[in-house]
């Protein structure tokens, strides 16, 4: 791979402050790039893997939301067997909806169980049900109410200690309030599954990639998201250490087209028809080369 210096035309893009969509100038405190209008910063998760913690709390929330909704079907069951009703699903859309019953049935069914009481019996499983898909979702808002809850039931712990001074009563308290510090102190081991950290894209080479083929994947996942100029100096590194295969040099050149570097791409495509002069891909990327050429001096 050639050295950079001065006259080097790659020289300009060892500044990590340049867009890495656009390659324009950038403050480090913008949260768009002022040419192209995208974004800047990014968030990442914490872990690239569940942790252990978080696989068993998302198996107990799905058990406690299987359990949840297992009790609403046994409670149409129930409402079912002293109405003379089989068809639950009719009771379910008749408690929903209002209709679906012959106006007797409808009135037995609500001498068993009004409306409004099985409505307020679903909200435990709709609560578990939306806890349930924020934790599949690894929603941070998730891990603040599952952290307020246990703080809740702590402080809920002590005010029934304090105000209720029967043994029960503090026997009881003093239960809840090492449950719930033992599920607080669960909660705290799964922060990191559900948290992100936000941080300045900048343009430079990522750390820890030591072979051509990881810096050929790192270009195609930036140029995937848009950012050319970021694919670009990864395409460039794997280009320099893939040896014979162009493949790198064809990337590098596309890459530096989609950003409108001519010059750059021109010397990418001369070491493409060294390398593999019969490349289709050539071609093709010579004609867009060209086009871009002529539409500039126009």
């Amino acid at each position: 791979m050639d050295q950079l210096n001065a006259k080097d035309p790659w020289a300009k893009y060892e500044d990590a402050l340049r867009c890495p969509y656009c390659a324009a100038m950038t403050a480090f405190k913008d949260r768009r790039c002022p040419a192209c209008g995208n974004r800047l910063w990014a968030s990442k998760s914490r872990r690239e893997k569940d942790s252990e913690s978080f696989a068993v709390l998302f198996v107990l929330q799905t058990a406690c939301t299987t359990w949840s909704a297992i009790l609403v079907v046994l409670l149409l069951y129930w409402v079912g067997q002293r109405a003379g009703i089989s068809q639950l699903f009719s009771l379910l859309s008749f408690y929903l909806t209002g209709k679906g019953l012959p106006v007797g049935s409808a009135e037995m069914v609500l001498a068993v169980l009004p409306r409004w009481a099985f409505l307020a019996s679903c909200c435990p499983f709709l609560l578990s049900l939306f806890v349930w898909i924020g934790v599949r979702l690894h929603w941070p808002p998730i891990f603040y109410f599952l952290l307020g809850l246990q703080i809740l039931g702590m402080i809920s712990s002590i005010l029934g200690m304090l105000f209720v001074r029967t043994p029960v009563a503090m026997a009881g308290g003093g239960l809840g309030l090492l449950f719930s510090l033992g599920a607080l102190l669960a909660v705290l081991e799964v922060e990191d599954d559900f948290l992100k950290d936000t941080s300045r894209i900048l343009l430079r080479v990522d750390r820890g990639l030591t072979s051509g083929q990881a810096f050929f994947k790192r270009g195609q996942i930036y140029a995937a998201r848009g950012m050319w100029v970021l694919a670009a100096i990864h395409f460039r590194r794997a280009a320099g250490m893939l040896g014979p295969h162009p493949a790198g040099y064809l990337k590098l050149a596309e890459a530096c087209l989609n950003f409108g570097e001519c010059a750059l791409a021109a010397r990418a495509l001369a070491q493409v028809r060294r390398m593999a002069p019969e490349s289709p891909r050539l071609a093709d990327l010579s004609a867009r080369l060209d086009s871009l050429w002529g539409h500039r001096s126009s």
